[in-house]
């Protein structure tokens, strides 16, 4: 079995904005990973659809997430245990959630 030598660092964030303009949030999830040396940073966001991409700055995980009605394109991650799923396949070694009444 491959030893891993990276800490592998999942954030789980609702309402992250869906606009290109609004990435904030993300993109301070993300490069929070870069503070720490040899950190796999994994961010997994509600989309439109299932989707991964990789930035200079870790790995996003779209999860194809419920539109909220009346809040501009935003996305919630609902599905607990397709979540559960999700996170059993990225071994993460530490969990960050960004709201913990959505995500419980």
């Amino acid at each position: 079995m491959p030893h891993r030598v990276s800490v592998r660092i999942v954030r789980l964030a609702n309402f992250v904005t869906p606009s290109p303009a609004g990435y904030g949030r993300r993109s301070t999830l993300l490069a929070r990973a870069t503070w720490l040396p040899a950190t796999e940073a994994v961010l997994v966001v509600p989309g439109a659809r299932d989707s991964e991409e990789l930035t200079p700055a870790g790995r996003v995980v779209s999860v194809k997430g419920i539109p909220v009605p009346w809040l501009g394109g935003y996305r919630v991650l609902l599905g607990r245990r397709r979540l559960a799923r999700l996170l059993a396949s990225l071994e993460p070694d530490h969990v960050e959630v960004s709201d913990q009444v959505t995500l419980r």
